[in-house]
């Protein structure tokens, strides 16, 4: 009920929020810490590192490793989201 309250509100699936969110607090710990990618999937609450590793592929198109190259976070359009990762909604 949470789950569909949420998206009617934000054009965005729970879950997906979630684990963007997620992706970007994984970014500032690669930028601010010295956390191994194993450290910060584990910190995030991931069961290990290649589900982490999943979770980037399936919500941001690329890899940990990808992402800690980049300079910020990758932006996926905009609805309104309060978090600095910017999400698309879904059908």
């Amino acid at each position: 009920y949470i789950s569909q309250i949420f998206r009617n509100e934000t054009g965005v699936k729970l879950k997906r929020f979630i684990h963007l969110e997620k992706i970007k607090e994984a970014k500032n710990l690669m930028t601010y810490t010295g956390m191994s990618f194993t450290e910060i999937a584990a910190h995030l609450g991931y069961s290990d590192l290649s589900h982490f590793t999943r979770s980037c592929k399936t919500y941001i198109r690329i890899t940990p490793s990808e992402l800690k190259s980049q300079n910020g976070i990758p932006q996926l359009s905009n609805v309104g989201s309060p978090c600095n990762v910017a999400v698309t909604p879904e059908g």
